[in-house]
């Protein structure tokens, strides 16, 4: 399984099913499918947590403190299959079947290519990981501890 390392507080909104969009300054080669998201070591620094509370108050969310404020491990996973960036003629592009602009306008930066971020599966109990950039395979360890957390919590559902 992939995994992408992303600063706090944008892991935990992601695993939080707020933000959809992880935007990058490059494309992966391929479908990833599942992708592990691993909040990075250090945070983000604190004006754009405050940036992050206002903008889920416009959303009509919960901001998920407790969730962002998990450093240096893996917080969950989502299925990472589809991409949004500007064309050519400088219009939305995106490979989603079913996506609408307004959809992905409120996390996507039209400068970026935008990673479409569905069906966060947040862990029951983060696993330390030291991160890495750009999108990175996760040690054997890791991933049974993150199978065996899903299936435990698929079981119990």
């Amino acid at each position: 399984m992939k995994a992408l390392s992303i600063k706090q507080p944008y892991a935990g909104l992601i695993i939080a099913g707020i933000k959809n969009i992880e935007n990058r300054s490059w494309a992966p080669k391929g479908r990833v499918g599942p992708l592990a998201i691993c909040a990075s070591k250090y945070p983000d620094t604190i004006k754009w947590w405050e940036t992050m509370r206002v903008m889920c108050r416009r959303l009509h969310v919960a901001f998920p403190e407790e969730l962002c404020q998990v450093n240096g491990a893996v917080l969950g996973v989502v299925d990472f299959n589809y991409f949004v960036c500007k064309t050519a003629d400088g219009l939305l592009g995106t490979d989603h079947p079913t996506i609408q602009v307004e959809q992905v306008t409120d996390w996507w930066s039209p400068d970026s290519f935008g990673f479409i971020l569905e069906n966060p599966r947040p862990l029951p109990q983060p696993i330390p990981i030291k991160g890495q950039l750009g999108l990175f395979d996760l040690p054997e360890d890791v991933l049974a501890e993150l199978q065996q957390q899903l299936h435990s919590q698929g079981a119990a559902r």
